[in-house]
């Protein structure tokens, strides 16, 4: 794996929300500096990446009760008349964010304190 590759899966985030799991990425600090200028169709095309546990019988009430393959252009549709869902969605992804920036925070607490976060024992870990 290159690291490209490995940046994009640190960001790799999973929510269930209903019946449906749905796979994103957390935006980066660019994507949220702008993330208030998108509307949710955006925001969904943006961070959306996959789903889990949706069956096209889901999405319509005359469908097949087979898995209902992914696309931005389906989820978005489908979307438009369930923006509880989209919301829900909406706002994981923007907590995803906000955890990330705490834990950087924290991590940079750490090295600032001359700690070796790489090395040091985690404060939740007992000595043996």
């Amino acid at each position: 794996m290159n690291t490209i590759e490995k940046l994009i899966n640190a960001r790799k985030n999973k929510v269930k929300i209903d019946d449906f799991t749905f796979h994103y990425l957390r935006p980066t600090d660019y994507q949220m500096a702008r993330f208030d200028k998108e509307g949710p169709m955006e925001k969904v095309g943006r961070y959306v990446i996959g789903w889990g546990g949706v069956n096209e019988i889901d999405l319509i009430d005359s469908g097949d009760p087979e898995p209902a393959a992914f696309s931005i252009e389906l989820l978005q549709l489908w979307g438009e008349d369930h923006m509880d869902v989209l919301i829900k969605l909406l706002q994981e992804i923007n907590q995803s964010y906000a955890t990330f920036v705490e834990n950087r925070a924290e991590l940079l607490g750490k090295q600032e304190n001359g700690l070796n976060v790489k090395t040091s024992p985690s404060p939740l870990e007992a000595p043996h």
